[in-house]
Order: structure tokens, then C-alpha cells, then sequence
């Protein structure tokens, strides 16, 4: 459980960071999210790897979506929630979930890919 709590801060503090400095591509979080769950696999730090990447990528990118929101008045975000037949809160929930399931699939990817190969056994 520490671990976790561990993954979920230091995840969304970098990715937070990385998205409000940089302009890299918005798909960015998915590479940072890979390497650092790949670095607690290799650390042998059990975390449940796609629970915690969706938690992270969903509120990093609700909250930030938010935030983006209010800092430019809701001129953008009103204006591609009408383009898809949304309610603003509905994008915000939408983006989410999105986002939170691509971490999720991301932070699996990372989190597999260095298994031990005594795990791999078929009895």
C-alpha cells in the first residue's frame, strides 16, 4: 500500500510538472508513466500497476483540464464539449477516463515488462 502512495505522488507530481513547463506532446505521460513503473518493477516494488496509473492519469488530467479551464475563462473547453454534444463536466469526466485508462494500460506495460522468469512457469 506504501508503495502505491509512493508510485501515485511522485507520478502525478512529474507528470504535473512535465505538462506545465514543456510543450512535448499531450501522449508525454504515457512515456513517463511506463519508465517509472518499469523502475519499480526493476526495484522490486510491488504496486498494482494499473490501479494506480488510472488513478493517477485520471486526476492529473481532470484536475489540469480544470485548472486550464478556469485560467482561460471555459472559452476552449465550452467550445469542444459543444463540438462533441457534451456538458462541460461530462468532458472533464470523459477526458478523465480516458486519460486514467491509457496510464492505466501504460503503467501495466512498464510494470510487465521485466518479470521474473520463475513467475512465467506453467505447471
Amino acid at each position: 500500500m506504501k508503495n502505491n502512495i509512493y508510485f501515485l505522488s511522485i507520478n502525478i507530481l512529474v507528470i504535473s510538472i512535465i505538462q506545465l513547463i514543456t510543450s512535448l506532446p499531450w501522449w508525454f505521460f504515457l512515456l513517463v508513466s511506463l519508465s517509472m513503473s518499469f523502475l519499480f518493477s526493476l526495484k522490486n516494488w510491488h504496486i498494482r500497476s494499473f490501479i494506480s496509473g488510472f488513478i493517477s492519469g485520471f486526476l492529473n488530467w481532470s484536475v489540469l483540464s480544470l485548472a486550464f479551464h478556469y485560467f482561460y475563462g471555459g472559452i476552449f473547453i465550452n467550445k469542444v464539449a459543444v463540438i462533441f454534444y457534451l456538458s462541460p463536466s461530462l468532458y472533464f469526466l470523459i477526458v478523465g477516463i480516458i486519460c486514467g485508462l491509457l496510464n492505466g494500460l501504460a503503467c501495466y506495460t512498464g510494470y510487465s515488462i521485466f518479470i521474473k522468469e520463475d513467475l512465467l512457469e506453467v505447471d
